[in-house]
């Protein structure tokens, strides 16, 4: 059987070209999750992250976009179980490479 966890993240975009992150668990208050695909020297990422978003809550999370990857430091208090969902804005590169 397979087993997901808080390392292991499924991703869709929105019409608005916002991704959402789906972290297929919930880890730890206070853990660092790594989204490696959205790292500023990643492919096939477009631009440089402008917000990040976890879904159901009211506190924004604190990130941070290295170049490896995403960083996102999960809030205390939280009250997901399972799974969570991270909404995350980009400034998208226009046609000459820059943002």
């Amino acid at each position: 059987m397979f087993r997901c966890g808080p390392q292991d993240f499924r991703f869709t975009q929105g019409k608005d070209g916002s991704v959402y992150a789906f972290c297929m668990g919930a880890p730890a208050a206070g853990a660092k999750l790594k989204i490696a695909s959205m790292g500023s020297n990643s492919q096939p990422v477009v631009g440089k992250v402008q917000k990040v978003m976890l879904l159901g809550s009211l506190m924004p999370p604190r990130w941070d976009q290295q170049a490896d990857g995403l960083e996102i430091e999960w809030p205390d208090g939280e009250p997901f179980k399972i799974a969570a969902v991270f909404k995350v804005n980009f400034a998208f590169k226009n046609s000459s490479g820059t943002i």
